[in-house]
């Protein structure tokens, strides 16, 4: 199906804040990092997954070749990420960017998640600052 690009969210971290913008209901959800150890540790997790930096840390991977590319299926290995998340499908084109991911969830739902436009950045050209456009409503979902 297709995807309105009203249905989209933009993620952004800097590694101490955590933004989830929603541009549809101009809502933005702010995340401070480094104060809630299950949260931080769901997070790197699911980094992890989709940058493939220390994932054997979080979960087993299992590699398959799928057409010009490849399939990684990752299951968590720690209590604290099950809870979060019974798998996480990752696929990549053979420049090793993420095309899509297929997110199983503990209570059967599933969030799948298709990229375009992936561009890779070298650290010192990436910038990871956001601020929410004027007029968005800021929640901090997790009270800090």
């Amino acid at each position: 199906s297709d995807v309105c690009s009203s249905d989209l969210s933009l993620t952004v971290s800097n590694g101490n804040d955590l933004w989830i913008y929603y541009p549809k209901f101009s809502e933005a959800e702010h995340y401070t990092l480094g104060k809630k150890q299950f949260f931080d540790d769901s997070i790197a997790a699911l980094t992890a997954g989709l940058n493939l930096h220390d994932v054997e840390k979080f979960f087993r991977v299992a590699p398959a070749r799928e057409g010009n590319g490849y399939r990684i299926v990752l299951t968590p290995k720690s209590a604290g990420v099950r809870r979060l998340l019974t798998s996480l499908t990752v696929w990549m084109n053979a420049d090793a960017i993420v095309e899509k991911t297929d997110a199983s969830l503990p209570k059967g739902d599933r969030i799948v998640t298709t990229y375009t436009n992936v561009r890779m950045l070298k650290a010192v050209e990436a910038k990871f600052d956001f601020t929410p456009p004027a007029g968005a409503h800021v929640s901090t979902p997790l009270g800090e």
